[in-house]
C-alpha cells in the first residue's frame, strides 16, 4: 500500500499549508491542529491502521510487530531509494523560508504519520524506528538546494514538541 500512497506523495506537491514558524511555533507543534501533511497521507494512515487491527485479530502482538518491524523497514529503503532520485520542489509551495521547503514539509508530514500511528501500541518501536530512518534518509540524501533542504530548527521543534521521537 506504501508504494500507491507514495507515488502521489512523492510526486504532487504538497498544498499550502498553515505558516506555523511565524507566531509561537512550539504551541502550534504541540497542538493537534494540522501541521500542513500531505493529502496522501490519510490514505496511508487509514491502510496502515486497519492492516494493524485485521493482524491484531488473528495474531499476537509480537507476531504483528515483527511483520510491521518488516513493513517499515521496506518502507524506508524505499523512501531512501526515491530520494535518490529527483524530487519536483516548485515554488510555490515550497520555498527556502522556515518551514516551506520540501524537506521541511517532509517532517511535517513524518509527524503527522507518528501523531496517527502511535496509537497503535503494538507497533510503537517499529513506528519509531521507521521515523528515525525517514528523518536520516532526509538529513543524508535530500539535496541542499534551497527549496529542497530540511532546516534544523524544523526537526528539532518537532522533536522537542514530541511530534517525532528523538
Amino acid at each position: 500500500h506504501y508504494e500507491k500512497h507514495s507515488q502521489r506523495w512523492l510526486k504532487v506537491p504538497h498544498s499550502e499549508g498553515p505558516d506555523i514558524w511565524k507566531g509561537d511555533a512550539m504551541a502550534a507543534l504541540r497542538s493537534e491542529s494540522s501541521l500542513g501533511e500531505h493529502e496522501s497521507l490519510e490514505g496511508l494512515v487509514k491502510d496502515i491502521t486497519a492492516m494493524y487491527r485485521v493482524l491484531l485479530r488473528h495474531l499476537n502482538y509480537d507476531s504483528v510487530r515483527k511483520i510491521f518491524a518488516r513493513a517499515f523497514e521496506e518502507i524506508a529503503s524505499s523512501f531512501q531509494q526515491r530520494l535518490e532520485q529527483d524530487i519536483p520542489a516548485p515554488s510555490p509551495p515550497y520555498s527556502d523560508s522556515l518551514g516551506r521547503s520540501l524537506g521541511d514539509r517532509l517532517l511535517l508530514d513524518f509527524a503527522f504519520l507518528y501523531r496517527e500511528l502511535e496509537k497503535l501500541t503494538g507497533i510503537t518501536t517499529p513506528l519509531q524506528r521507521l521515523l528515525c530512518d525517514l528523518v536520516q534518509h532526509l538529513q543524508t540524501k535530500l539535496p541542499e538546494d534551497p527549496p529542497k533542504k530540511t532546516h534544523p530548527v524544523v526537526l528539532e521543534a518537532l522533536q522537542r514538541a514530541g511530534r517525532l521521537p528523538q
